[in-house]
């Protein structure tokens, strides 16, 4: 879900100065916005299932069941069976629904197990997954096919999320979690018919790939050579996708630049090393971040730290919101765990009251070089 891209994203160029012309929605979408949060089992500090703030959810997602290329789950290795009663109830009793995400281990390199399964075993790999929901009283599925290459496996996906969708049926739910680049926006036009919300994991936009050193979740752009929220949802938009069943990805986690200051500096030279929030508190003064009025994200110089704060993760939600997406994912629910603190999940604790309405809910105004049709 937060995988370093710089192997295997190609680099990005863009006439500078491009104009961005964007599309709003004229009024919020009818029905409200998916605030969705991957629980894992790890982290720094581990969140315990009784100390996830709840509130600042709609759904909460286990991560993950391992795919296994013979189409069976491995339910062990992250505690996934040893955990789901007490998930899938405590989520049940905070008015909550609770999923479960399909993954290979692409964190131990396995890159083939999911076309494997899905071409080969696809039968199987259903049955095990509606074995998993029935067994615990999940609520639906996500798929976090990770890489996924459209070309060679969009097909095989394609087919799974058929059988998928109809052994769920309309009451259960169904996402996925996609890269925000693609090689072709226009497949999910097509996919889309199958899933309740394409979750783009807007988060990880920055690498060797880019001309200068930028940051991890920038809300906006203004010169089309690097990546933002926006950026990506107007390529997902413009490729056909219902943005009504779009959600952004909001990182409880940000970057340490070596070699970097600050952003929009030469990359030439520099390495960045991914940290959770609650490593950042540990370790940094964030409270003394300057703020990025075109980015809208909080950094720290000296050296170069991105990252996102009560403000700008409220700040992306209200773009959701204001832009009627279908709301935004989290990950991971562990990062921004201050057990002692009060609260002891502030990035949680500011969503939920930009969500629930106690902040502003409109959207942050856009770079002046950006221009905005409504």
């Amino acid at each position: 879900m937060s995988a370093r891209l710089d192997s295997i994203l190609p680099r990005i160029t863009c006439t500078a100065g491009v104009t961005l012309l964007l599309s709003f929605t004229a009024a919020v979408a009818s029905a409200e916005q998916w605030s969705m949060g991957y629980y894992t089992p790890w982290g720094n500090t581990t969140l315990p299932i009784s100390s996830v703030n709840w509130g600042a959810l709609s759904h909460g997602i286990y991560g993950f069941a391992i795919v296994k290329s013979d189409g069976s789950l491995d339910l062990n290795s992250l505690s996934l069976a040893q955990n789901a009663q007490q998930f899938v109830a405590a989520a049940h009793t905070a008015g909550v629904k609770a999923t479960f995400s399909l993954a290979e281990a692409w964190w131990n390199g396995d890159t083939t197990s999911f076309q494997q399964a899905a071409t080969n075993n696809r039968a199987a790999l259903v049955n095990n997954v509606m074995n998993v929901v029935n067994t615990y009283g999940f609520d639906g599925v996500d798929v976090d096919w990770e890489p996924l290459s459209i070309s060679s496996q969009g097909t095989a996906l394609q087919s799974l999320a058929a059988d998928l969708r109809t052994r769920l049926g309309t009451t259960r739910i169904l996402t996925i979690a996609v890269g925000f680049f693609q090689s072709d926006y226009t497949y999910w036009a097509k996919a889309q018919t199958y899933f309740d919300r394409i979750s783009v994991m807007t988060y990880d936009m920055t690498g060797s790939w880019d001309p200068y050193a930028w940051h991890n979740a920038a809300l906006y752009d203004s010169d089309g050579r690097v990546w933002s929220v926006n950026r990506a949802i107007e390529k997902f938009r413009t490729g056909g996708v219902d943005l009504a069943k779009v959600n952004i990805g909001i990182p409880f986690y940000g970057y340490v630049w070596r070699g970097a200051s600050g952003p929009r500096q030469s990359t030439n030279g520099t390495s960045s090393t991914q940290t959770s929030y609650q490593s950042l508190v540990s370790s940094y003064h964030l409270k003394s971040a300057s703020w990025d009025d075109v980015a809208k994200v909080p950094y720290l110089s000296n050296p170069f730290v991105s990252f996102d704060n009560e403000q700008s993760v409220a700040a992306k939600v209200n773009y959701a919101t204001s832009r009627g997406l279908g709301g935004w994912i989290v990950w991971e629910l562990s990062a921004d765990y201050l057990p002692g603190e009060n609260p002891s999940n502030p990035l949680a604790a500011a969503l939920k009251s930009a969500w629930r309405g106690t902040t502003t809910t409109t959207a942050p105004a856009a770079p002046t070089n950006v221009r905005i049709t409504r």
